[in-house]
């Protein structure tokens, strides 16, 4: 399954490779495809070249700066209604998320925060939560956001 998380982490893999392994850049990328991460009803790409996101503008058949590059923002799909919410200093993304509150999200939080807030009660195991680890709201109670809060050190989780 693609993420945001797991293709700003191939990103920086890649990147590493051509400067210490001399690969050639084209090839390294591989096809525009690969890059492609579907959120809701709309699709971002990773634009390898720029290091920025992009989201596909169907009405007008092109690619349209999304607002971030890498490590620094969180894409995020409500409904039919996608965005970004920018990331108040520039960090691997799978260490933050965003939780929504009614119709309201809030965030980006770091994990820590997060899995605090939890364990204090001041965020309710009922709130859905967005992870650049997964591409829907999840509840805190899920399976999937309990093993990403459980690991020793959220940061290395992905």
């Amino acid at each position: 399954m693609k993420t945001q998380h797991l293709l700003e982490k191939k990103l920086a893999e890649i990147e590493t490779r051509v400067r210490e392994e001399g690969l050639d850049e084209e090839e390294a990328f591989g096809a525009a495809g690969d890059w492609i991460l579907p959120l809701g009803s709309r699709e971002a790409f990773l634009n390898p070249k720029l290091k920025q996101w992009m989201w596909h503008d169907r009405l007008h058949g092109e690619l349209v700066f999304a607002g971030c590059g890498v490590r620094q923002g969180i894409l995020v799909s409500i409904g039919k209604v996608a965005g970004v919410k920018a990331l108040p200093y520039e960090d691997e993304v799978g260490n933050w998320c965003i939780v929504l509150f009614g119709n309201e999200p809030s965030g980006p939080m770091t994990l820590t925060e997060l899995k605090q807030d939890l364990a204090s009660g001041k965020i309710s195991k009922t709130c859905l939560i967005w992870s650049p680890h997964f591409t829907t709201w999840l509840t805190a109670t899920d399976e999937r956001i309990r093993s990403l809060l459980a690991s020793s050190d959220p940061r290395e989780s992905g």
